[in-house]
């Protein structure tokens, strides 16, 4: 996927996020461990995200991105009948979780969106990306 919202250090940095939440949680997930992780001083970090939240928005915006390039691509196929549609949409969104748990972890951490309404909405706007390809169908 060809992603023009993110630099491609950006993208690093959200792929490198990704799999630290895999791997240790959320609850692991640092602007000093993820420096870490790519060798990078916490300074040259913040440069390409303001915070930890900046960074979790951009692995939000980044996943949605990708599941409207998928969505579309199901969609496409007019061969398909509606109920056979859904059900590639939710095989597809499924997968996708379980390729990516951590996109999961960060959806129902309930405790990251208590304060930040971006990151809430973010959440709001791909859960109604999802209800409204379904009620096209």
């Amino acid at each position: 996927m060809k992603n023009n919202k993110f630099s491609e250090r950006q993208i690093e940095i959200i792929e490198a996020a990704t799999k630290r939440i895999d791997e240790h949680g959320i609850q692991d997930l640092t602007i000093k461990t993820l420096a870490a992780d790519l060798n990078l001083s916490e300074a040259a970090l913040y440069r390409h995200f303001k915070s930890k939240n900046e960074i979790l928005l951009g692995l939000l915006t980044y996943f949605i991105e990708e599941m409207k390039d998928r969505l579309d691509l199901i969609l496409s196929n007019k061969d398909r009948s509606p109920s056979e549609l859904l059900k590639d949409l939710f095989d597809s969104q499924l997968k996708t979780f379980v390729q990516k748990p951590s996109v999961v972890s960060v959806i129902f951490s309930e405790s990251i969106f208590q304060f930040n309404k971006e990151l809430s909405s973010t959440v709001s706007s791909m859960m109604e990306l999802m209800q409204n390809h379904i009620e096209g169908i």
